[in-house]
């Protein structure tokens, strides 16, 4: 495994073939420490984005696509009282990238809270529907069909979409 510094960070990259973080979380544990490793995704430039600075990516991306796309933001604005994953959760949990992020057993969840707080928090939309929209549901607004747009730190052709970024891009930290 190769180690590569990562600027003043208190981090170190780890070289190593990142397959399925959800069970490979259980041997990071054991080999670094709870605490003592994160997973980051990295730019061309080689900045690294945490989990937060991801999530910001997605809100931000998000938001542009529902400008674009107004009609889908009012579609689902009108039609559901929030969305969430693949697991029901509340809607309180639905705006938090958190609650369903680096769960043991689960797969990770964010987008939805990317969608919910892009169409609330940075469009002012709100949700006027009874019920909340699921995977099923929302389908055409998967990370894997939004583009990105944000070219000054993402070229388009190495990661199309959202999803393309999230899943090649990784790697995982260890703390100095």
């Amino acid at each position: 495994m190769t180690k590569e510094k990562n600027g003043n960070s208190p981090w170190i990259t780890e070289e190593v073939d990142i397959w399925a973080p959800e069970v490979q979380r259980g041997q990071w544990d054991m080999l670094y420490g709870k605490d003592n490793w994160q997973l980051a995704w990295q730019l061309s430039n080689k900045e690294t984005l945490t989990f937060d600075k991801l999530i910001s990516l997605y809100v931000d991306t998000y938001s542009k696509f529902f400008e674009e796309n107004i009609v889908d933001a009012i579609f689902l604005t009108n039609h559901y009282s929030y969305i969430y994953a693949y697991d029901y959760i509340s809607k309180e949990q639905a705006f938090d990238p958190q609650a369903l992020y680096d769960k043991p057993g689960k797969a990770d969840q964010f987008y939805h809270a990317a969608i919910n707080l892009s169409l609330v928090n940075i469009l002012g939309l709100d949700f006027k529907g009874s019920h909340p929209a699921g995977r099923d549901e929302t389908k055409f607004w998967f990370p894997s069909q939004i583009p990105i747009e944000r070219p000054d730190i993402i070229h388009p052709v190495v990661y199309r979409t959202l999803e393309d970024f999230y899943k090649n891009s990784k790697i995982l930290q260890i703390k100095k």
